[in-house]
């Protein structure tokens, strides 16, 4: 087994699908290094040989408990809620204003 099972593109795009429909995670395109990182050792602990092999227990054992480890592995564990500082300047550069410009008149806002 290699250190990093390899990814083929084709498996990518089945995990993003899967991700999407079971835990509403959308991946961007160049994300399939972070699927790699967080499945191997996923791969390592089934003793499969490669991403593409957990791919295929996936659609042979659809209803197992295994769709349900794929997206526990792809979950974030960080809890700060600002992690992330993008989505706040956008609410506090561009939402935030439009919303006080659209309520000028009443001069409330609530969130």
């Amino acid at each position: 087994m290699a250190d990093t099972p390899f990814m083929t593109e084709l498996d990518f795009t089945a995990f993003r699908k899967l991700l999407l429909e079971r835990s509403a995670i959308a991946l961007e395109d160049d994300k399939q290094y972070l699927v790699e990182a967080r499945l191997t050792p996923l791969v390592r602990e089934l003793k499969l040989k490669s991403i593409g092999e957990l791919m295929g227990r996936l659609r042979a054992e659809p209803d197992s408990g295994l769709h349900r480890q794929v997206v526990e592995a792809m979950l974030t564990g960080e809890t700060s809620f600002f992690r992330d500082h993008h989505p706040f300047e956008a609410l506090r550069r561009v939402i935030l204003p439009s919303l006080i410009e659209k309520r000028r008149d009443e001069r409330t806002l609530r969130i």
